[in-house]
Order: C-alpha cells, then sequence, then structure tokens
C-alpha cells in the first residue's frame, strides 16, 4: 500500500477480507483509530466499508482511546509533560545529528551493552513512550558520556544545549523522575499491548484491566514510593550522582523566580481574615520564604495524584 488516503485504506481492507476468503456479511463492529480519515461518518474509511456491510459499525479502538486519555492526562500536569519534553530533546539532540549518534553508539559498544536507540515519543502510541523512557535509563550513562563530549567539543547552540541537558540528567530529580514515570507506563503498557492484540479476548482483558487498576492504586501507597526512592538512590549511586536522604525536605526557594527575578512575596488577601485558609495539596503554602516537602511525597503529589 503505497498511500494512506481514504480510498487506498478503504481498498486494501475490502481486498484483504475478499482474499482471505471472509464473508462481508459476518463482519460486523471493526474497530478503527479516532482520527478522520478512518472515523469520518460520511467520506470516512468506516462509512465506505459500512457500504458493503451495514453489520460493520465503527467502534473507537480501545487502546487508541486509552492513548489519547494518558496523552491528555500528561499535557494536564506541567512536571510531566516537561519530563517528557526532556526526553524528546534528549532524542532530537543524539539522534537527529549522524556525528552524534556514532558517539552513542560506540559509547555502548564501549561498555558492552545491547546497542539501543533513542525512540521518538509520539502521542497516539503508548507503547513508544514506555521504549523512550525505557531506553534513557538502561542507556543513561552513555546518554552522560554523549552529552558531556558534545558540551565540551562542539560548538554554537549544540554546545550550550548538550550542557544544559547534561546538567539536568546529572540531577537525583530527573532520576527519580524517570523510575517512577517509567512505573506508571510500564503498569499500563501491558494493558495496551493486550487491547491491540490479534487474539484479543474480552474475558482475559477484563482481567488485565482490574489487575492495572490494582497496580496503579498500589502505586500510590508509601511503601511503593520509598521503594521507587531505594531505586533511584541506588542508580543515582552508580552514577556517582548525589542523592538527598530521603526524610530531608526538597527545598525550593521562592525568593527567586524565573529569569532571576525577586519572586513576589505570596500574602492572603484582607478579605479572608475571617477565615481559615487552605491549599490544595499543599502546592501554594507560604512558609517565610521557603517552599518545603519531603522527596518522595512532592514526587507522589507530582505524578500519582
Amino acid at each position: 500500500m503505497k498511500s494512506l488516503d481514504v480510498e487506498s485504506l478503504a481498498n486494501f481492507i475490502h481486498d484483504t477480507v475478499t482474499r482471505i476468503g471472509l464473508d462481508w456479511n459476518y463482519c460486523v463492529a471493526l474497530f478503527y483509530s479516532g482520527e478522520s480519515v478512518r472515523s469520518g461518518r460520511f467520506s470516512g474509511v468506516q462509512a465506505r466499508l459500512r457500504a458493503k456491510s451495514p453489520e460493520a459499525i465503527y467502534i473507537h479502538c480501545l487502546a487508541h482511546k486509552l492513548n489519547s486519555v494518558i496523552a491528555s492526562c500528561v499535557e494536564s500536569v506541567g512536571t510531566v509533560g516537561s519530563f517528557f519534553s526532556l526526553v524528546q530533546t534528549l532524542y532530537t539532540i543524539i539522534s537527529n545529528s549522524s556525528t552524534r549518534h556514532q558517539l552513542f553508539v560506540e559509547a555502548q559498544k564501549a561498555a558492552e551493552l545491547p546497542v539501543l536507540e533513542l525512540e521518538r515519543s509520539a502521542s497516539t502510541r503508548w507503547s513508544y513512550w514506555y521504549r523512550s523512557i525505557s531506553n534513557v535509563r538502561l542507556q543513561y550513562e552513555c546518554i552522560l558520556a554523549v552529552l558531556s563530549a558534545v558540551s565540551e567539543g562542539a560548538h554554537g547552540e549544540a554546545r550550550a544545549e548538550a550542557a544544559g541537558l547534561q546538567k539536568k540528567m546529572e540531577s537525583f530529580l530527573v532520576i527519580f523522575q524517570l523510575h517512577y514515570i517509567e512505573a506508571i507506563m510500564r503498569a499500563k503498557n501491558s494493558l495496551s499491548q493486550q487491547l491491540q492484540a490479534v487474539d484479543l479476548v474480552i474475558s482475559r482483558s477484563c482481567t488485565l484491566i482490574q489487575a492495572t487498576r490494582s497496580e496503579l492504586t498500589d502505586l500510590r501507597s508509601d511503601a511503593s514510593s520509598v521503594l521507587l526512592f531505594e531505586k533511584a538512590k541506588e542508580f543515582a549511586t552508580e552514577l556517582e550522582i548525589e542523592v538527598p536522604a530521603v526524610n530531608e525536605p526538597a527545598t525550593r526557594p521562592s525568593s527567586v523566580g524565573q529569569k532571576g527575578r525577586p519572586r513576589r512575596t505570596q500574602n492572603i488577601t484582607k478579605l479572608l481574615k475571617q477565615f481559615v485558609t487552605t491549599s490544595t495539596l499543599g502546592k501554594n503554602c507560604i512558609e517565610s520564604g521557603n517552599r518545603t516537602t519531603n522527596l518522595v511525597d512532592e514526587m507522589k503529589r507530582e505524578y500519582i495524584y
């Protein structure tokens, strides 16, 4: 198939069904992704195929719906969206340059690791997101080596960008984010793969959905959070990256805002003096110049709740 337009897709599906000897009268409940080329009510692929078989009703693919929900959730959480932007930037700076890509391959070979490629994330393909995060974790040290080489040997924007990325990647917070987000995505990846299986069994899928919900619920527990912290701590220690103690607060100075400008002091309005004022999940607490929170609790709030 050389084209992905409506006519080409419809003809390909029709010819394939006919070639393998299926009766169109028995083709019902066809699943499609949600883009207009396939789901179009009047001229989409589903409309053309339904003209051949009235029972071939359109159903939005469950795996695609799951991916769409996850993509919307990611976009709504600024910290998570920023993390995926970091992963995408790593892909761009390393894979879009033949020289830097070769450095990455050689670094993996020198470390006697299997050669893996960084994945480009795609909002409609959850497995791409999972693989991109997993490959970053597996080749973290090699990525740092490439960024170090580029920051020292390149010129112009590439040098500055690599130095900035290297500083971020050498932060324990990024390593903790990596482990936390990978755990969440791993739980959903099995379900996504099952929903795309050609031998899909509804009963098995229902069981897996319940198992996935239980696993995600378990990730909200203190025990799971501390376990992920310990894994991230061990990972960072091997890379000689400084690790804060789990009980030490992660302090974020509030006196300086973006671009070094003084941050405006937060004061409760006089109109609320007669009321008890609270804040959502402690995000806007006023604490004499510093907003402090336990690092593990902060990660739970950002990625789980």
